[in-house]
């Protein structure tokens, strides 16, 4: 679903809860529910502002870790120091 359809779908059931709240004669029923709604409406905006934002690639941990410990190996390599100083790299 494309975040419009999201943001439209948390909007409709805070609008869902609003209007049940209305109706009910409790008011912690009422209360629960306009908290409900609140809390559907924060998700409408986090959603749009997050479809709006960024992002970043980045790199898993996993990966990242094995390339790290590549590089430490390949950084402390004789070979590599050597090559270094003649300066033929890789």
């Amino acid at each position: 679903m494309a975040v419009s359809g999201v943001v439209a779908a948390y909007r409709l059931h805070a609008a869902q809860c609003t209007e049940i709240a209305q109706r009910s004669r409790d008011l912690e029923t009422k209360l629960a529910l306009l908290t409900m709604a609140q809390a559907w409406l924060t998700l409408a905006d986090r959603a749009l502002k997050n479809s709006e934002t960024i992002r970043e690639y980045e790199m898993p941990t996993v990966l990242m870790s094995f390339i790290e410990k590549l590089l430490y190996q390949r950084i402390m390599s004789a070979d590599w120091c050597r090559r270094y100083r003649a300066r033929e790299f890789w």
